[in-house]
């Protein structure tokens, strides 16, 4: 089978969201096999098998089981979300969109001419079809066509954290389903992200949202200083009768291997990237160095945390052998396999858990294992 014969979407370049792609069932995995090639590998007898190869695109995704991504093509001068070649019923002619979230058979896509912009696509066994769109969020500014917003969907939710204007704070909106739209349902802002003083004598707000996961009624939000550097936390939320409440703080853990004082880099950026699935959060971890325009970031693979009586504790730290690999720069969960990309080398590392237990690291495409949990040798 051609990447060709795969489902491809049609759109303007955009900056890449995903470096590393899970369908929804986590037997088939894409990946950046070369500095501009994709490869899709699929789980087959236990083994991770090639199923298809191609050039690659500035954003690709699963939606169900079929695989998508964004491309220009100089000469079409409609852009269009296509199907095997056809466009998806019900989605305007003309409407330029990127591939962004999916959850189960359904995915959210932003566009370049909304505000908050996006449509929801669903996934049948041999089409995609445009099921909903999403209207503008009074109040928010072009978050996401500048990339200085952050989404998350799960289900009958979206979660949008605007970061278009950082003096005003980081407003956070909750859209829900109903009768096939998704509305505006609530909307607050952190603690600390709130900015004060008065129109003469403004006072920035102390945190910035770097980053949100979301999984039902539990939401978590990364942040970090909003000047200097520093490791940040993440804030929890959950959803009940009063609407969404503080849920508790996860503090980055202090870590055995941190880099030594001479090396200049320090813990920053936690949870720039998570995922919420029960009661675990995988969260990326993240190292920088300051420059004189601002710093410089390694990704130090990631951390499993798992809640036990109300507590959360470190359960794995998944880790490169070479320091500054960018390990974990994108990952996806699917039950229990935990997918790490690995950039640099063009693969993926599989981590999974049986019996209660985590397994040694496989490798897409296989090969000898150089990323490990140092804590459980």
């Amino acid at each position: 089978m051609s990447i060709s014969s795969l489902v491809l979407a049609l759109a303007a370049a955009a900056p890449a969201q995903n470096a590393i792609a899970v369908d929804a069932t986590g037997d088939r995995v894409a990946l950046q096999s070369g500095p501009a090639s994709v490869a899709v590998y699929e789980r087959r007898g236990g083994d991770w098998l090639p199923l298809a190869a191609g050039k690659r695109f500035p954003d690709f995704t699963f939606v169900g089981a079929h695989f998508v991504q964004a491309r220009t093509v100089p000469a079409l001068k409609d852009k269009r979300i296509a199907a095997t070649g056809r466009p998806i019923a019900g989605l305007e002619p003309g409407m330029s969109v990127y591939p962004a979230l999916v959850t189960g058979d359904l995915a959210f896509f932003w566009t370049e001419t909304f505000s908050l912009g996006g449509v929801i696509v669903a996934a049948t066994d041999d089409a995609l079809k445009h099921v909903a769109t999403i209207a503008p969020i009074e109040g928010i500014g072009n978050s996401m066509t500048q990339g200085s917003g952050l989404v998350a969907f799960s289900g009958e939710r979206i979660v949008v954290v605007d970061q278009s204007s950082n003096d005003q704070g980081c407003q956070v909106s909750v859209l829900e389903r109903g009768e096939g739209n998704w509305t505006e349902h609530a909307e607050f802002r952190p603690q600390d992200c709130e900015p004060g003083g008065d129109d003469f004598a403004p006072v920035p707000p102390r945190l910035e949202v770097i980053g949100v996961a979301l999984d039902g009624d539990r939401l978590a939000l990364g942040t970090e200083p909003a000047n200097g550097i520093a490791a940040g936390e993440v804030l929890l939320y959950r959803r009940g009768k009063h609407g969404w409440k503080p849920a508790g703080r996860i503090a980055r853990p202090v870590q055995d291997d941190e880099p030594a004082d001479d090396e200049g880099f320090v813990p920053h950026g936690f949870g720039r990237r998570m995922v919420l699935s029960g009661p675990r959060i995988y969260i990326s971890d993240t190292w920088s160095i300051p420059t004189e325009s601002g710093y410089n970031s390694v990704y130090n693979g990631v951390m499993v945390m798992l809640e036990r009586d109300g507590q959360w504790q470190l359960e794995r730290h998944y880790v490169h052998a070479t320091r500054q690999a960018m390990f974990g720069s994108d990952f996806e969960v699917r039950g229990e396999r935990l997918f790490i990309d690995s950039p640099n080398e063009f693969a993926v590392y599989v981590f999974e858990r049986r019996g209660g237990d985590w397994q040694p690291a496989g490798r897409i495409p296989k090969d000898e294992p150089t990323a490990k949990d140092p804590k459980a040798d």
